[in-house]
């Protein structure tokens, strides 16, 4: 009876649960999404508030879309709001006891931007998606399944249960090939656009079977905590509420589709010429890029955290474009033979030698190559491994280094 009942969803009931859950995911992403931005943080969205706000979200256009006439809107917000904030302190809490093992690991097969950060699947993913997944549906599916026994849908709760707990995996799993790169932009896509719509398609016909089931032979429903007649429940009608909602659905997803095609609207307004001068300037970047990491053979001991690709600065005096590139490398050939190298590598860009360090000076470059000093403390990264352990920097910025900042 249930498995025939979930094949028999109603269509029209389905859309309304779908287009609720949608746009109060995107309306929950963008609010957190603009809290982080001006509060300068990183961390909101992934804090306690922030995922309360989300669940409230989502829970009152689910409400406001579909479930109207089954139970009482503040009792469904508020549990999709704890859920929120259950799935929060979840999710620290496993963390903080590394109950979730990896379920990727980052890697970069080295291009200059973030477009190629890329990730992988690690042999536990298996398990983490697992344990995810369930943490996922049971802080959804216990708030939320106590109001369905408060509005009287409690025979059959559990088919509820049953499909939070699909409908977490189902999201988790189907996240993967999108989350794993090259680049963010999949990433993005889904979780604002095609994942809420996978959560809602997963679990909306488990909910209808848990609301549509028949208490009585004569198979009236029960309608508690609403003001619908016995037997005659009001339809879901598409008032104001839900245009205008679905008017800001459709400018984050204007705004979303701007971020996939990297359409830089502050940059376009405010520094049209820096934008225009961009693909020369990395251009010109990217040839000494290679030139720098082609010039040596030796044993790459760090890179710094602080390495960034060519990027428009958009404060300071100087609106300009600059990268930097740090890497220290060990080797048991002598420095005059790694001077060498650089110097033939690097001859086009008027390389100098000078006794405690080499390289290049101009206005738009600065690239120093220099020994490491065995008594300074960042020796100890190869310290008894090699004879000679060197750093080279490369600092760029067009059209000058000079008072640009960032």
């Amino acid at each position: 009876m249930i498995i025939k009942r979930l094949v028999q969803v109603d269509i029209e009931w389905m859309m309304h649960w779908i287009g609720g859950s949608m746009i109060g995911w995107t309306i929950g992403f963008a609010i957190n999404f603009l809290a982080r931005q001006l509060l300068g943080t990183s961390d909101f969205d992934r804090s306690y508030v922030g995922y309360a706000i989300f669940g409230v979200c989502v829970g009152f256009f689910q409400w406001r879309n579909t479930l109207r006439k089954y139970v009482n809107g503040v009792a469904w917000t508020t549990a999709t709001g704890l859920a929120g904030v259950l799935l929060a302190s979840s999710l620290i809490f496993a963390s903080s006891q590394q109950l979730i093992p990896p379920i990727l690991e980052y890697y970069n097969p080295g291009c200059l931007s973030d477009s190629c950060d890329s990730f992988a699947l690690v042999e536990t993913w298996t398990v983490g998606i697992g344990k995810l997944g369930v943490i996922g549906g049971l802080s959804v599916a216990i708030p939320t399944s106590i109001v369905l026994v408060l509005s009287r849908y409690g025979s059959r709760v559990y088919v509820w249960l049953f499909g939070s707990l699909l409908a977490s995996l189902t999201g988790l799993l189907l996240y993967l090939p999108f989350g794993m790169g090259p680049g963010y932009d999949g990433t993005l896509f889904y979780l604002v656009l095609l994942g809420p719509m996978v959560v809602a398609a997963s679990s909306g016909p488990f909910l209808y079977v848990a609301l549509y089931h028949r208490e009585n032979n004569d198979g009236e429903r029960d309608h508690a905590m609403t003001n619908d007649e016995p037997g005659n429940p009001k339809k879901p009608r598409l008032g104001t509420w839900f245009w205008v909602t679905a008017g800001v659905f459709m400018c984050v997803i204007v705004a979303l589709l701007l971020h996939v095609f990297k359409v830089d609207v502050d940059g376009l307004l405010r520094f049209p010429d820096r934008l225009a001068a961009f693909p020369t300037v990395e251009a010109d970047y990217k040839r000494i890029y290679d030139a720098v990491l082609g010039a040596t053979q030796d044993v790459q001991l760090r890179e710094s955290i602080y390495d960034f690709p060519p990027t428009l600065m958009r404060g300071g005096p100087v609106h300009c474009i600059r990268a930097h590139l740090s890497q220290t490398y060990g080797t048991n050939r002598s420095f005059d033979e790694v001077r060498a190298d650089y110097r033939k590598a690097l001859s086009f860009l008027s390389w100098v030698d000078h006794a405690e360090s080499s390289g290049v000076s101009t206005v738009r470059l600065r690239i120093r190559l220099y020994q490491i000093d065995p008594s300074s403390l960042d020796y100890q990264v190869g310290k008894g491994q090699y004879q000679t352990i060197y750093s080279i920097n490369v600092n760029y910025a067009d059209p000058a280094i000079q008072y640009c900042i960032g």
